[in-house]
């Protein structure tokens, strides 16, 4: 198999993410017609549409329109703290049951940064990497960040039917692996069944700036604004979990209009 040169750290590799940075080697099938582009492609042969591929916007603005690392700790899930156990995996992206110290296969960080333990509640797992993505993303370590995102994309399809925590979560790591399309339908999901769920308004919004359609960013901030006074005290969830953040989101829908 013929190698590729990472366009991030150099190093030579045959997959779809480098081993050493985590960065895309090759662009990820098409989300909107499944065309397989060819591994320099930056747009879809088929649709037309941008591909995910080495991230070249700040994670903060993919987020929320805000350069701040205390939007990343702010959505960081309620008492967690380090984890120092391996992931049993095959390679960047491959997760399985099971994993653990001393698993064949297991795998460490960038920067020798061991993963999220793995236990046998999948989407215990999948929140897991989503913390340990926004971790990263606080401490300024996108490379690191992004190495996690095809892991927590398998545990987030292994979960089962998600939520609309859960879809937040998949939603903001979708957009972090710069999958804005994917992204914003994941959010959109949310909003089809609860149209004023802020969470998802916010991650529409970031999903639609990074994929380049401000004019739709625009649309979600304003329901967003709109949305906000009834909807902030409602008693979910995910609201309880995130609170922090919804100032750092209302400061970007604003912000969207100044």
């Amino acid at each position: 198999m013929a190698t590729i040169d990472c366009p991030r750290c150099g190093a030579a590799g045959d997959g779809a993410f480098c081993a050493d940075c985590g960065a895309r080697l090759k662009p990820a099938a098409c989300t909107a017609c499944g065309a397989a582009p060819p591994a320099d492609a930056r747009y879809c042969p088929g649709c037309g549409r941008r591909l995910p591929g080495p991230l070249r916007v700040h994670p903060a603005a993919v987020l929320a329109g805000v350069g701040l690392a205390a939007l990343f700790a702010a959505l960081l899930l309620p008492g967690r703290g380090p984890e120092p156990v391996t992931i049993g995996a095959t390679g960047a992206g491959a997760l399985t049951e099971g994993g653990g110290p001393g698993a064949p296969g297991s795998m460490s960080t960038p920067g020798g940064a061991p993963p999220p333990a793995l236990s046998g509640d999948m989407r215990a797992n999948a929140d897991g990497l989503f913390d340990r993505i926004m971790r990263e993303l606080a401490a300024g370590d996108t490379a690191r960040a992004r190495f996690f995102v095809p892991m927590a994309l398998d545990a987030y399809g292994m979960a089962g039917d998600l939520d609309a925590h859960g879809r937040f979560h998949l939603s903001l790591v979708q957009a972090v692996g710069e999958d804005f399309a994917g992204a914003r339908a994941t959010a959109e999901s949310v909003l089809e069944q609860d149209p004023n769920h802020l969470l998802a308004l916010a991650a529409a919004a970031s999903a639609a700036r990074g994929d380049g359609d401000e004019d739709a960013a625009r649309a979600y901030y304003r329901r967003f604004l709109e949305a906000l006074p009834s909807e902030r005290d409602r008693a979910l969830p995910e609201y309880r979990d995130h609170a922090q953040v919804l100032p750092d989101y209302e400061a970007a829908a604003r912000a969207a209009f100044d």
